[in-house]
């Protein structure tokens, strides 16, 4: 997840507003359902076309709300993230930067040669 220090109070404030929505329906019924379909709209129009369905882009949705909220709750940035990443490997799509392999040349070790129980390498 593309998270950190100066995200989470506004990350933080997000979910106090849709708690405090959820609380009084009558009130903030018509700013959850707008909410709700403005994000499930806009993940169903980045999935391909072929998967471009509600059921998927909400279960999406929830995921992701889902993960955090576990952020948030426990501060690991680096748990959620892999979680995330093992979502969207399920669903075939492209992982974070925190999860792609480092391209680096291997060093050759600077460890000596290891010896058998002879004492000879």
């Amino acid at each position: 997840m593309l998270l950190g220090l100066s995200s989470d109070s506004f990350l933080r404030l997000l979910f106090e507003v849709q708690i405090l929505a959820l609380q009084n329906p009558a009130r903030y019924g018509r700013y959850l359902a707008d909410t709700s379909r403005t994000w499930v709209g806009l993940i169903e129009q980045a999935l391909p076309e072929s998967e471009r369905r509600s059921g998927l882009a909400t279960l999406c949705a929830a995921v992701v709300d889902g993960l955090l909220l576990e952020y948030l709750a426990t501060g690991d940035l680096r748990r959620t993230t892999a979680a995330l990443d093992r979502f969207l490997a399920l669903l075939g799509g492209p992982q974070t930067r925190a999860a792609r392999p480092a391209r680096r040349k291997a060093r050759p070790s600077r460890r000596p040669p290891a010896r058998n129980d002879r004492g000879t390498q």
